[in-house]
């Protein structure tokens, strides 16, 4: 009855997003996607979490409803975003086209460039790791250690947060894809980037990072009609394509690291349908558990006595580890505490955070500031077509993408992409407006 509920009001919500923006790839559809797709998978109870208390389901779903209120305060109506939308269109005008095509030059050769110096990164990351372990094969062959060996001591002689440049990178190749209207190399390569990247850490956030950066670059792009006829049913049929092979480099990494890692695919309270997937591909006891348990940690700690967080501890954790690193007293935990569910996670959603660092205030507040402010970046990006607010919007996507797990912006990768995206951003937007003033003057 409850997964009825979940599916019923989920598939109103996507609609209403579809409604208020004009299109599927909106803040308010992804959050309930997300969500509503997470939330039906751990009532399919193929792990026998520990029943969700109603005060959890009660933060879950104001969390969802203030979220969508936020997101919806200032977007008034549906003929407001179609006014908008028309007054970023491309026309056919001679300068328009000199414009774009000038423009889009400039675009793949920062590219290249950002893909040069994060994959020399990437290159010097995976040096240091093939010095321990020999060659690749052993390298893949003892994932587990390698990634217990970051976690505690971290790679000596790595360059910190180059992985964020790669971020950016992804970003505009979604970009260069929509513009271009096909997959080129230039574009694939930061994926491949960030997959060296992570196969050095053995890590998996960052790949799926990328997979939503890539995705915001290429949904937020307007479609470039120029001086060529463009055939909507080719460019559906290329865009599936496109998307097929994106994907399937995130997915297909992903499970290498996996494999790589030797996750543990037998748990506590697992069912007998979930045990019979354990040497299945993609589709695996641990993947189920990374989307559900989550909630189940949520419940845990809700029930428990809380836990000790400096105001904002997790929310503004880059901040205070810089403060920390500068003398201050600012110490704040990498890792998450872990819980029982009855199976041992660590990951509470975003919601967990919000209540560690706010109380009840982070829960009603929360939510509604980051639908709020991701709606501000789209409206902005949608009448000024402006890179720097392409970088915000997108920033606030991969929050609200990785909503269900942590409050993203504890990371200080995230936020070093933001800094990167923003300066490659404003390069673009003062070019773009130097550039469209010399040719029609």
């Amino acid at each position: 009855m409850l997964i009825l509920v979940l599916l019923f009001f989920g598939g109103i919500f996507c609609l209403f997003g579809r409604w208020i923006y004009g299109c599927w790839f909106n803040h308010v559809t992804i959050y309930t996607g997300i969500w509503g797709f997470s939330l039906v998978f751990f009532e399919l109870r193929l792990i026998d979490y520990y029943p969700i208390e109603n005060e959890t389901w009660i933060v879950i779903i104001v969390g969802w409803l203030t979220f969508v209120l936020g997101a919806t305060t200032n977007s008034m109506t549906k003929l407001h975003y179609a006014q908008v939308k028309s007054a970023v269109l491309f026309n056919n005008s001679d300068i328009q086209y000199r414009s774009c095509t000038d423009e889009n030059i400039l675009l793949k050769k920062m590219l290249w460039v950002i893909n040069i110096i994060s994959l020399l990164a990437a290159l010097h990351g995976l040096y240091l790791v093939l010095k321990i372990f020999g060659n690749l094969t052993n390298l893949l062959a003892f994932g587990s250690l390698l990634y217990s060996y970051r976690v505690s001591e971290g790679l000596p002689g790595s360059i910190p947060y180059m992985s964020s440049l790669a971020l950016s990178a992804t970003l505009l190749a979604g970009v260069v894809t929509r513009k271009e209207g096909r997959l080129k190399f230039v574009a694939v390569l930061p994926l491949i980037i960030v997959l060296i990247t992570e196969v050095t850490n053995m890590g998996r956030a960052n790949l799926v990072i990328a997979g939503l950066l890539f995705s915001c670059g290429y949904f937020f792009t307007k479609k470039e009609k120029l001086h060529t006829k463009f055939k909507d049913g080719i460019f559906t049929f290329k865009r599936w394509i496109t998307l097929f092979i994106i994907f399937f480099i995130i997915i297909a990494g992903a499970e290498m690291i996996r494999s790589a890692r030797g996750a543990i695919e037998t748990f506590r309270g697992s069912s007998s349908t979930l045990l019979k997937m354990r040497k299945s591909s993609f589709i695996t006891p641990s993947i189920y558990l990374y989307f559900t348990a989550n909630f189940g940690v949520l419940n845990q700690y809700l029930k428990g006595d809380g836990e000790f967080s400096i105001p904002g501890g997790h929310t503004f954790a880059p901040l205070y580890r810089f403060l920390n690193k500068l003398g201050l007293d600012t110490q704040v935990e990498t890792y998450q505490v872990r819980y029982n569910t009855p199976t041992g996670a660590n990951t509470g959603t975003y919601l967990r955070e919000l209540h560690a660092d706010f109380g009840l205030i982070g829960i009603l507040l929360g939510p509604y500031l980051i639908g709020f402010v991701t709606s501000i970046f789209w409206y902005r990006y949608m009448q000024n077509n402006n890179y720097v607010d392409l970088a915000f919007l997108s920033y606030f996507f991969v929050v609200i993408g990785m909503s269900i797990f942590v409050m993203a912006t504890r990371s200080g990768v995230l936020l070093v992409y933001l800094f990167g995206a923003t300066g490659i951003g404003y390069i673009l937007d003062k070019f773009k407006r130097i550039n469209r003033y010399s040719i029609s003057g």
